[in-house]
């Protein structure tokens, strides 16, 4: 009976996750830029990911798409959101990670949209960009150094995000492989829950 029940549970989760609405992601990548001779940083990446987050970047991202008039039109029937209404579901469509001993970030959104995925990681990118930029311009002319000019010190994106052909969610393997366990399970369960009866039908086969 629990090999049953088991079985029938991974086959509905199957069918939960393949009748999910189709969700695309867009990465943009950006090498976040430092000072020439500037010492290691153990909390870089959590810097620059609470930066892309904070109120700063992300205002000035929903300005830029109109994300409130949209926003509302999408996920308010039509009701415009404020900016802590928007800001709040452009967290959430944000996957922020990072390539390992390097400045190199990697800013990518999910959304129902292809098109509208890769114009958001676009935007989170280019205001990132341009903040951190000014940011390090700024201690650059504060700080001279004789061997670079400060207007060559920034951060660069380094690969715009484009539109995904596939969606990533649902998943299509994760689909199947529960399908597949929950079909041995409820087999495995069948024959065991019946052992006795088919254990009598093939000895009465082969008398």
């Amino acid at each position: 009976m629990v090999l049953l029940v088991f079985g029938f549970g991974f086959i509905a989760w199957g069918v939960l996750i393949a009748i999910q609405r189709k969700v695309y992601k867009s990465v943009a990548i950006v090498e976040a830029g430092s000072l020439p001779g500037a010492a290691y940083d153990d909390h870089f990446y959590p810097k620059q990911f609470a930066l892309i987050e904070s109120d700063t970047i992300l205002t000035n991202v929903i300005a830029k798409l109109k994300l409130n008039e949209a926003g509302g039109e999408k996920y308010n029937r039509g009701r415009r959101l404020n900016d802590a209404q928007a800001e709040k579901i452009l967290k959430r469509q944000l996957d922020l990670n990072f390539v390992n001993n390097t400045r190199i970030l990697k800013i990518g959104v999910y959304d129902r949209d292809p098109n509208e995925a890769a114009g958001l990681a676009n935007a989170v990118a280019e205001t990132y960009s341009e903040y951190r930029t000014q940011e390090l311009r700024r201690l650059a002319a504060t700080e001279p150094h004789p061997h670079y000019e400060w207007e060559h010190v920034g951060a660069v994106i380094m690969d715009r995000a484009v539109a995904g052909l596939k969606p990533v969610r649902p998943n299509p393997h994760l689909v199947g492989l529960m399908t597949f366990v929950g079909a041995l399970l409820t087999i495995a369960g069948i024959v065991r829950r019946n052992y006795s009866r088919i254990s009598n039908y093939f000895a009465e086969m082969y008398r």
